[in-house]
């Protein structure tokens, strides 16, 4: 199998409403935690990544739904697949739409899901750090729907390294249990 026709596709969100649950106080003190302003959004990322870092990204307001996954299919994800590509998704109800499976066969890529309750099989994980979400949840709340920067973007290839890892760990997990 080569390795850099592998596609992982996987999404994250950040939420303006987010504080801890447990925090430490002095004793017999309660800890007590604000969420900020009062106005509680949810923002997304959808992204994909290869072995060689490459990235395609968008940014949305709200949670991934069908019509979401599809538009970023359409216009995000596609112009970036070969044919021969292997496109791989977890096993969100979102990704399991006819007309995205569609579109991505339509380049001549192939479509595989991951076991279910198995995310940790998918590199781009790892790219989803506390930096990462702190990203999205003080700078990518502006927009609807729009493409990565290309600081974001150099982020996530600065995160090539472990995915390059992860890839091979993943191909390795696949050959045993295959």
């Amino acid at each position: 199998m080569d390795l850099a026709r592998l596609v992982f596709i996987d999404e994250s969100g950040a939420k303006t409403n987010m504080t801890r649950l447990y925090g430490r106080a002095m004793a017999g003190r309660r800890a007590v935690d604000d969420a900020p302003s009062g106005h509680w959004h949810t923002t997304t990322m959808i992204a994909s990544v290869r072995l060689n870092g490459s990235a395609a990204c968008m940014v949305v307001d709200g949670a991934t739904t069908k019509d979401i996954f599809e538009a970023y299919v359409e216009q995000i994800l596609l112009p970036t697949l070969n044919a021969g590509d292997i496109v791989v998704l977890d096993n969100l109800s979102a990704h399991k739409s006819q007309k995205a499976h569609d579109l991505i066969e339509s380049v001549g890529a192939e479509l595989y899901y991951l076991p279910a309750y198995l995310p940790d099989l998918n590199p781009i994980e790892k790219m989803w750090s506390k930096e990462f979400l702190e990203a999205g949840k003080n700078g990518l709340t502006r927009s609807i729907i729009r493409d990565a920067t290309s600081d974001e973007v150099r982020r996530l290839k600065d995160e090539n390294g472990d995915l390059k890892k992860a890839v091979a760990e993943l191909a390795l997990d696949v050959r045993v249990l295959g």
